[in-house]
């Protein structure tokens, strides 16, 4: 057979059925030394036409050409291969992952190799799981179209050895034959801001995160305590870090954008191994770093300050998750003096170092010349200290509002927060002699300030020594202050953005110049004091909230608790949802989690001064203020009637009792047994 082909042309063999479409391109190598590549036809294959796709290339002698060479692949062959994959279930028919049945037979043999060879392997649950509401608001096709990025990405990070599976939703599973090292952990670095790095889909806007929860083989005597495992692991990382305000890769999140495009320092360091795990894109600029992620598990001290061992005076002892710790700095690559605040957050089970840190050198340096009577007065520096040193922000700004008033012998200090039209006084320092007004000044509009906003200069001061002639010459303006004589405001910005302003009431004549040199300056530290107020309550609400339901969590219900006043009544109502081990068992965490959202939405839709608690798993808390018997067991009522027209079971129970409360754990044993007499009595009833 080979011999009686030799020599033979395509045309002399007549095995193309549509020989015109090969002869151009056997002519365009020829002539023209092109390459075609998977030139689709038809070819008569043991007397049966068969779909070829045909590759040909040029063959030269010197710089002529002699020839050709080419090879056909067989398409029919390649879809049947893949037809009969797909019949035989092991391969995902939106992804071309392996399924779980692929997935499972993959993991029989690295099983297998533990067994026999003690070779322990990686297993990884991961999920997306913004992939859900995609779904349920832009349709199937978005959803399909979301599920391929992830995929494309996931291949795209993968190790050659390694194995990936597509389970379910936006959940995948990825094996890799050896244990977790430092190159897999960077990886995932890697892999997780790629995902976020993903903003649309189909057109459609979104932000997406990763979470994703590791095992090692031999944590289990099988895969399937593997997975458990890890599904476990999984929907402890999304119940603790939904909603967080930081994000560090794999269980805190926040919008990653505003952090990396902020032009402030900002960073995450392991405070036990001193490695770096997230540096914002400003502060690689400053240091000089790499935006490849190759400083991920460098020596803190190493590229922040040129060191070999811990900086001497190292503030990783001092630091706690409750407040900040405020320090200076210096910037050894660009020599400028920062200002930072530090706290600790929590990541994976431990606590990880959160710092900011902003260029303080243009604040202190502006208008030096002008600015010298107050800084030889040291005033600005005392407000500023004063400031620095208050853990809680807030309280930092009270204090700040004081020393400005005493020193500049003003009646009144206020600051004027906007929001979206309308702007209302935060925070109010007054003398002892005169009424608070900062209640009586809220959601005014801005556009009958415009007068004032108007007057800011390039110092973003306005300066008005006649309030009364300014009102004059102003229609429609008023202050909203009264017996207002003369008054200094300062414009608050932070990158540009109109925060709001402050102003200074009737200082005195004599500090009257001082108060505009002062409030210039103190007007850009009071905004920088304004957004951390704003981080740490971010954090501060994100640690009393149950990520999963909205409602409070445990440290949330011991932090209300301690707000309550002595002497009113107090309804206790337990519950704790029916079934919810098996819906989990059965129809997957997905539903049970709908479950847990719907049953606490019931309770939050309740009337009357109550608050909510997810204490754990599906157990909540309710505490119904100035409620008596009566009222409570309404409460308990109107929630069984809701439930049950919601096809929910939730069994429920209920104490009242009296402020102060002596011991919280007799309470909630209390309350527990009759929760459990109740469950006693559904399943009675349910099972004769």
């Amino acid at each position: 057979m080979k011999k009686s082909l030799i020599g033979k042309s395509d045309e002399d063999i007549g095995w193309h059925i549509q020989g015109k479409k090969y002869e151009e391109a056997e002519r365009a190598v020829m002539e023209k030394g092109e390459i075609t590549r998977h030139i689709i036809g038809e070819c008569l294959v043991q007397g049966r036409p068969h779909r070829i796709a045909a590759t040909k290339f040029p063959i030269y002698q010197g710089r002529r050409i002699i020839g050709l060479m080419g090879y056909f692949e067989d398409l029919e062959y390649a879809e049947a291969r893949q037809a009969q994959l797909r019949q035989s279930s092991f391969v995902d028919d939106v992804t071309g992952l392996l399924n779980f049945r692929g997935i499972l037979q993959a993991a029989d043999e690295y099983v297998d190799k533990y067994r026999r060879y003690g070779q322990d392997y990686t297993c990884v649950l991961l999920e997306v799981p913004a992939y859900e509401a995609l779904f349920q608001e832009y349709g199937d096709e978005v959803g399909q179209k979301l599920l391929q990025v992830i995929t494309q990405q996931l291949l795209a990070f993968h190790t050659l050895n390694a194995t990936i599976a597509h389970l379910s939703g936006s959940r995948f599973c990825c094996l890799v034959p050896k244990a977790m090292d430092a190159d897999f952990r960077n990886k995932m670095l890697g892999l997780i801001n790629a995902i976020h790095g993903i903003t649309d889909i189909g057109g459609y806007s979104c932000t997406l995160y990763l979470q994703y929860a590791v095992a090692q083989g031999s944590e289990g005597q099988d895969f399937d305590e593997v997975m458990q495992l890890l599904r476990k692991r999984l929907a402890e990382a999304k119940e603790q870090q939904y909603g967080q305000a930081i994000y560090i890769g794999d269980r805190l999140v926040f919008d990653k954008e505003k952090f990396d495009k902020l032009d402030e320092e900002v960073s995450i360091i392991d405070p036990d191994t001193y490695e770096l795990v997230y540096v914002n894109e400003y502060m690689q600029k400053s240091y000089g770093l790499s935006d490849t992620y190759s400083w991920v598990g460098e020596k803190c001290y190493k590229i922040l300050a040129g060191l070999d061992a811990p900086c001497q005076d190292c503030i990783n002892g001092q630091l706690r998750r409750d407040c900040f710790y405020t320090t200076t700095r210096r910037n050894r690559k660009t020599g400028q003096n920062l200002l930072m605040r530090a706290t600790l957050i929590p990541w994976q089970g431990k606590n990880y170092r959160f710092s900011m840190a902003v260029n303080i050198d243009p604040y202190i340096s502006h208008d030096l010349a002008e600015n010298n009577v107050i800084f030889r007065e040291v005033m600005a520096n005392e407000v500023i200290a004063i400031g620095m040193r208050e853990a809680n922000p807030d309280v930092g700004l009270q204090k700040m509002l004081e020393k400005i008033g005493h020193s500049l012998q003003a009646e009144r200090v206020l600051i004027f927060e906007e929001q979206g039209s309308r702007v209302s006084a935060t925070y109010e320092w007054h003398q002892e002699n005169l009424q608070p007004v900062a209640r009586t000044v809220q959601h005014i509009p801005i556009n009958s300030l415009r007068p004032l906003y108007d007057t800011f200069d390039t110092k973003q001061m306005a300066i008005i020594e006649d309030a009364p002639e300014f009102i004059r010459t102003h229609p429609g303006f008023h202050p909203y202050i009264p017996d207002c004589r003369r008054l200094v405001s300062g414009h608050l910005t932070q990158s540009g953005k109109s925060l709001g302003f402050t102003e200074v009431i009737n200082p005195s004549a004599l500090a009257f110049k001082s108060a505009g040199l002062l409030l210039s300056t103190l007007t850009l530290f009071l905004a920088i004091m304004l957004r951390n107020r704003d981080i740490f309550r971010s954090l501060e609400s994100i640690s009393t909230t149950d990520q999963l339901t909205g409602v409070g969590n445990r440290r949330g219900f011991a932090e209300y608790r301690q707000t309550l006043p002595d002497g009113i009544s107090l309804a206790f109502i337990f519950g704790d949802l029916n079934g919810l081990k098996q819906i989990n068992d059965t129809q997957g965490h997905e539903v049970g989690d709908q479950l847990i959202r719907q049953a606490a939405q019931i309770m939050k839709n309740l009337t009357g001064d109550i608050a909510v608690f997810r204490m754990g798993g599906d157990e909540f808390i309710i505490v119904a203020k100035d409620a008596d018997e009566a009222q409570a067991q309404r409460l308990v009522n109107d929630l069984r009637a809701r439930y049950r027209s919601s096809g929910i079971s939730m069994a429920l129970g209920y104490i009242v009792c009296q402020t102060p409360i002596a011991n919280i754990d007799d309470v909630l044993s209390q309350v527990d047994k009759k929760m459990y007499a109740d469950k006693e009595r559904i399943y009675g009833r349910r099972h004769p």
